[in-house]
């Protein structure tokens, strides 16, 4: 699935990754959690990342995100390829 990632201390970047459960936790480092970022794209993060003490790596508007994180696009309940336009939009953001 086509996503970009964003690494503690690193450039954003656009990348596959398999759309399953194990690939997702792996990436994150532990349990998902799936926040909304504005219309059908979502995060997913560390659950736990912030009891846990990850690295800080960026600010979203008043919170602040820790350890390594993703984005996807929502389809339903289901995750999805992010289209062109919302490429585009998550990788201004980090410019």
């Amino acid at each position: 699935m086509k996503v970009v990632i964003k690494k503690v201390g690193e450039q954003a970047q656009v990348t596959e990754i398999e759309n399953t459960l194990d690939a997702l936790q792996k990436f994150v480092g532990g349990h998902i959690e799936v926040v909304s970022v504005g219309g059908e794209v979502i995060m997913i993060c560390n659950e736990e990342g912030k009891l846990n003490g990850l690295e800080y790596n960026f600010k979203l508007g008043n919170d602040f995100i820790v350890g390594n994180v993703l984005f996807v696009q929502a389809k339903g309940e289901d995750f999805a390829d992010l289209s062109d336009s919302n490429v585009e939009s998550i990788m201004n953001f980090f410019q």
